[in-house]
């Protein structure tokens, strides 16, 4: 078992103290995409007002094993900036 952090950031810094322990990085990635939802099911509005959210897990020395980013945007046709088509080149 190892001791995994979940962080997350949506505007404001939520750090884990306690941490979790689970058997393996897998399980941190399932842990992780629950405690994202969780956010998300707690405060549905903070993506759209105060940006991304950002989910980190770090070990118990703090090194950043992986992440989970929500992005939210809005449509050209709803006001918000032109987003990208994935079949569309990248520009420099």
């Amino acid at each position: 078992m190892a001791r995994y952090y979940f962080h997350i950031q949506d505007g404001h810094l939520f750090r884990d103290e306690d941490g979790t322990d689970l058997p393996d990085l897998a399980s941190a990635e399932t842990e992780a995409s629950r405690v994202v939802a969780a956010h998300l099911r707690d405060h549905p509005r903070e993506p759209w007002r105060d940006g991304d959210i950002v989910l980190t897990v770090a070990d118990a020395s703090g090194l950043t094993l992986l992440s989970l980013t929500v992005i939210a945007q809005h449509s050209p046709a709803a006001g918000g900036p032109r987003l990208r088509r994935t079949d569309e080149p990248v520009s420099p």
